[in-house]
């Protein structure tokens, strides 16, 4: 068997495994910004890139998963209040709904009913 086979043999290999790699992590990444897939089947995947890859310590694991928590509750329930702001305004836009609106045509008012 030449070098040269041998070489080209691991080139198509390294392609391959490029290839696998990059559906794997486009995978995950459909996985773990999915809605409707469980939260603990995405903070499962989350520990273990943690564990494979060492972007943080078993110790410290806890407190980051808290503080993610936490943030999280903190956007919800902002994001809580901006709806109850704009339900508030889809309320009023309903009300007035059937109020007449005033219109300016350059010199004269005119009332408009819906």
């Amino acid at each position: 068997m030449s070098s040269l086979n041998v070489l080209e043999k691991g080139r198509i290999c390294q392609e391959e495994l490029d290839e696998v790699v990059r559906l794997a992590l486009e995978s995950l990444k459909t996985l773990m910004v999915d809605y409707e897939t469980p939260v603990e089947v995405r903070l499962q995947v989350a520990l273990k890139i943690f564990d494979l890859f060492g972007g943080a310590s078993r110790q410290n694991t806890p407190e980051l998963v808290v503080r993610g928590i936490e943030k999280n509750a903190h956007e919800i329930e902002n994001n809580a209040h901006q709806l109850a702001g704009i339900q508030d305004l889809l309320k009023l836009a309903v009300q007035t709904k059937h109020e007449s609106i005033y219109q300016t045509d350059s010199q004269k008012s005119r009332v408009i009913n819906h």
